[in-house]
């Protein structure tokens, strides 16, 4: 039984296929079908790779906004400033380092921007605060934990569940 005729994926003219499988008339209509299936598996991987950093850049926001609101009436935990041109959500545990921590409640608090960007963390007085906020115990625990989940990757699900419940708390808090 001899296959039907078909139109071609690539030209859309009619063609006789020589098995049932085929997609296209001749060999120049399949090399642009190549083409074109490799072209979209590529856009495929950059449309995946956007909405992840765009997941991992919400729960980051929804998270940071969250830390300032919990912390809004507490001092710089390095410094102990009541006030500062700007407030940044700073990582005892650096963010880029200990990827299992980025969310961490523990190892986020409110910072002014001069401990965090220019003093790079303001380490030793950021523990000094944590301890007073959190305990001695808890610190520990968490310096632990970082070196556990040093190479974390944060899957779409984790993210998304993330930025909704740090977008629920917010609400809660307001």
């Amino acid at each position: 039984m001899k296959p039907k005729e078909k139109s071609c994926k690539v030209c859309s003219k009619p063609f006789k296929p020589f098995k049932s499988t085929a997609l296209v008339c001749s060999y120049q209509c399949a090399i642009k079908y190549a083409k074109r299936k490799e072209k979209a598996k590529k856009q495929k991987v950059r449309d995946n790779v956007v909405k992840y950093s765009k997941l991992m850049a919400e729960a980051k926001a929804a998270f940071q906004k969250w830390v300032r609101k919990r912390d809004d009436h507490l001092p710089c935990i390095s410094c102990g400033k009541l006030t500062a041109e700007q407030w940044d959500g700073g990582h005892y545990r650096k963010a880029e380092i200990y990827r299992g921590l980025i969310f961490h409640e523990w190892n986020v608090h409110k910072q002014c921007s001069y401990c965090n960007r220019y003093l790079h963390g303001a380490e030793v007085e950021y523990r000094k605060g944590l301890i007073e906020r959190i305990g001695l115990e808890k610190v520990e625990l968490l310096e632990q934990e970082a070196n556990q989940t040093r190479q974390r990757k944060w899957s779409r699900e984790e993210l998304v569940e993330i930025r909704d419940e740090f977008k629920q708390r917010l609400k809660l808090i307001k």
